[in-house]
């Protein structure tokens, strides 16, 4: 994963024009060749071209304060990785449903939280072998002034 919202924070606004709506991000993924002797992090050695398909992924959210966390699930997604490629795929890091739901409810009147999100992409490889990748962003959430709004 080489990048996460263009590798800038997050701002998860709880309401929007009166509405919960989902948060999505683009994230980036590149398939490289690592050669063991060069590349400290390959432990397994050389690793081998191959197309890697992503069919879902995992969010969850940790905050640094120790309160109750939105809830952490999983989606679907359909990225196939060419060898020696990267990729962008959009993804949805805050649902509206749990906008809707503790903690983040309770955000509309007042309050910000912050969490560590771990976005953790799952697939295979072409050889049948799972691959699992993960990153992570800092989210904030409270209920952000809208653009339209007029004093």
């Amino acid at each position: 994963m080489t990048s996460i919202n263009n590798n800038e924070p997050f701002q998860s606004d709880v309401l929007t024009d009166g509405y919960g709506i989902d948060d999505v991000i683009p994230v980036t993924l590149k398939s490289e060749f690592r050669v063991a002797e060069e590349d400290p992090t390959a432990p397994d050695g050389s690793s081998r071209f191959d197309t890697i398909t992503f069919y879902s992924y995992l969010v969850t959210h940790m905050r640094s304060d120790g309160g109750p966390n939105p809830n952490s699930f999983t989606a679907g997604t359909n990225l196939v990785l060419a060898p020696d490629s990267e990729a962008e795929v959009s993804i949805v890091i805050v649902r509206a449903f749990d906008k809707h739901r503790f903690p983040l409810e309770e955000l509309r009147d007042d309050g910000e939280i912050f969490t560590t999100s771990t976005i953790t992409f799952y697939g295979t490889d072409g050889n049948g072998n799972d691959i699992a990748v993960s990153g992570s962003i800092a989210i904030s959430y409270a209920n952000f002034p809208d653009s339209n709004t007029t004093t």
